[in-house]
């Protein structure tokens, strides 16, 4: 693995053999909170026998299930696993410069490839259970509240499995995303091995009833990887940029009217962020400035389907501040993935403490491994001027 990213190939996760390897040029793989991973190979092309060499190579044909996995922590973890979909190429006169890349796009993709239309009763979550089964997926999905019946309006899908379920997850305040579990390759068996859960579920984990709050992330203790800023002399900063937004502006407070079409009667109904700030000293937008900003949501027949709509808006905005940070991954020692919660520290009294990573850029190369990556957070500390 001198490349720095070991890539396999297939459904058992056969090594890249070594001649492909050395004509392997870039690893990028893209991943964010709510959207597919992505991932492109570059390799270096050549002219052999009057046909080319990369671009006929069986490893890495259209339709071929491909595996990235990067060194963290002294183990490989998956950073994405899925199909090929796309090829790019490019030559030049003399081959000096041509190449040749893959594109891909994790799992999520088989579950975009069929429209349907259908009708379901029951929960929407149970209804997303059983299509996540039928792609052969471990699962994690979280209870909806509403239950859907023939007397109601049922439960309707009109387009692809992963559109119906984004739809879900998009109503009841939930992300819908893929984490991998690797198995270390061994002297006897030497193919690592994933085991893939798609998750369906708030992210940071939320308490559905909201009578007992999930205690929030105090220090460095609770995440794995700690963002030194502007450390001390004798410390290493872990991060070669840091650039923060913060948008005070962001609404914290969601007006809505569910209006029943049969009784002629709207009801008003208001609704707050559903995710307390990562750290219990942070106060969200509202309570920096004590301004309301209150955001009028559309209307909807039903009160359940209202209300969750509302709290999804409003939730979503609560998180005001937005970091962009880069670094070499030796620095941090681990992989940077959405919906880790990582620690900032000597960065001021204000910023410090946890946030939620959102986007990760992996760019793998011979001579180091670089991301750049996207954090969040829904509060900020309190400072005494």
């Amino acid at each position: 693995m001198s490349f720095g990213a070991h890539i396999t190939s297939g459904d058992d996760f056969a090594s890249l053999d070594e001649a492909l390897i050395g004509t392997l040029v870039e690893v990028r793989v893209e991943l964010e909170m709510d959207k597919a991973a992505k991932f492109a190979l570059r390799f270096e092309e050549d002219v052999c026998d009057n046909d080319l060499m990369a671009a006929r190579h069986p490893a890495i044909r259209p339709g071929q299930k491909i595996g990235v996995f990067a060194p963290s922590d002294n183990e490989l973890v998956c950073l994405v696993c899925g199909p090929i979909t796309q090829t790019r190429s490019a030559a030049t006169t003399g081959g000096t410069g041509n190449w040749h890349e893959v594109h891909g796009l994790d799992r999520r993709v088989e579950m975009d490839r069929v429209e349907i239309q259908a009708a379901y009763e029951g929960r929407a979550s149970d209804v997303v259970q059983q299509i996540l089964d039928g792609y052969g997926f471990d699962t994690e999905v979280t209870e909806t509240l509403r239950v859907y019946d023939a007397a109601d309006n049922k439960l309707t899908q009109r387009g692809s499995d992963l559109k119906f379920i984004e739809q879900v997850a998009t109503r009841n305040n939930m992300f819908l995303w893929i984490t991998y579990e690797t198995t270390q390759p061994t002297l006897t068996a030497p193919n690592v091995g994933v085991t893939e859960t798609a998750k369906m579920a708030p992210s940071p984990p939320r308490n559905s009833s909201g009578s007992v709050p999930l205690p929030p992330v105090l220090s460095l203790s609770d995440a794995e990887v700690e963002i030194r800023v502007s450390p001390p002399p004798d410390q290493c900063p872990s991060v070669t940029r840091f650039e923060v937004d913060i948008d005070y502006e962001r609404p914290n407070a969601a007006i809505g009217f569910a209006h029943d079409a049969r009784s002629g009667q709207t009801s008003e109904q208001q609704a707050e962020p559903q995710d307390d700030p990562l750290a219990a000293e942070r106060e969200g937008a509202g309570g920096i400035d004590a301004i309301e900003r209150s955001v009028l949501s559309s209307t909807d027949s039903d009160p359940i389907t209202q209300q969750l709509a509302q709290e999804a808006e409003v939730t979503d905005a609560a998180w005001f501040v937005t970091v962009e940070c880069s670094a070499d991954v030796a620095q941090i020692n681990k992989v940077i993935f959405p919906h880790d919660i990582v620690t900032v520290t000597s960065a001021g009294a204000q910023l410090e403490g946890p946030y939620q990573v959102t986007k990760a850029l992996h760019v793998i190369r011979a001579e180091a491994h670089m991301t750049d990556f996207t954090i969040r957070a829904n509060g900020l500390k309190e400072t005494q001027a």
